[in-house]
């Protein structure tokens, strides 16, 4: 049976095209893959990985890292805040069936069909400034904050505390998505996301509820495709659209054999 033979177009492309696509992505667009407070703007050679980018960054003079505040500290209400980094190192897409990204966690196995599982080596690092150096910012007797206002009017730091060192971790990130056509839209659904090696147990849990809530409230949304994006017309006389779903095209698009496959019908 050919491709085509419910569809008038059929487009793929294979999961190693993808990961080459996110690999040069990332090259060319670091900034969106490393996050840093202004002082590490100003310096990256204090991220906790060298960033790499493409000559065209720097010839063009587009940022290598994007900004972030720096983190305040409750009951602190002077101007200062710790330095902190967050970067993607290593991300990667594995379309059914398994065999990129493999083995899964045992959480999210299997990866059944029409699902694709995504992986991601996230460096985060804080700047944590030395006793010695934290003696000078204690609040003199008569100024200690109260505690019942803690979180009452934190203020935003606008410059760091002076740190003796960067600390730095890694989290392995895997998740487990499907691609649906939900008009006018098309997007992913998360199905699993598991951080690996956390202690405890609980922590782990709660770290992953947060990220879960984060990913599926404020990151999906980002990369939603309007359907009517999908349609094209070439020099105004051919249209070319999704084809609708029916039982000769289950899925559109449809994730097997290592790719991802759109179908199309001339209007």
């Amino acid at each position: 049976m050919a491709l085509t033979d419910f569809s008038s177009v059929y487009v793929d492309i294979h999961e190693a095209g993808f990961n080459n696509i996110l690999r040069h992505f990332q090259l060319q667009r670091p900034s969106l893959f490393n996050y840093g407070t202004a002082d590490m703007l100003e310096n990256p050679r204090l991220f906790c990985v060298p960033i790499s980018a493409h000559p065209a960054v720097a010839q063009y003079s587009n940022p290598v890292a994007t900004g972030i505040p720096y983190v305040p500290i409750p009951g602190y209400f002077g101007p200062h805040g710790l330095s902190a980094c967050m970067q993607v190192v290593i991300a990667g897409l594995d379309f059914h069936p398994e065999n990129v990204i493999t083995p899964l966690p045992q959480e999210l196995q299997p990866l059944a069909p029409q699902e694709t599982s995504l992986t991601a080596t996230l460096s985060i690092g804080l700047g944590c400034p030395g006793g010695s150096i934290l003696e000078q910012f204690v609040p003199a007797p008569g100024n200690e904050p109260d505690l019942g206002k803690l979180f009452d009017d934190i203020p935003s730091p606008t410059q760091p505390f002076p740190s003796q060192k960067m600390i730095c971790f890694r989290l392995e990130v895997y998740a487990k998505v499907r691609i649906v056509r939900n008009p006018p839209v098309m997007e992913m659904r998360l199905l699993n996301l598991e951080i690996v090696d956390i202690s405890p147990n609980a922590m782990e849990k709660a770290i992953e509820c947060y990220a879960i809530t984060l990913v599926k409230l404020a990151l999906i949304p980002q990369v939603r495709i309007m359907m009517e994006d999908l349609v094209f017309e070439l020099n105004d006389f051919i249209s070319l659209a999704p084809a609708p779903i029916s039982a000769d095209i289950p899925f559109n698009p449809s994730v097997a054999n290592d790719r991802i496959a759109i179908f199309y019908n001339l209007l």
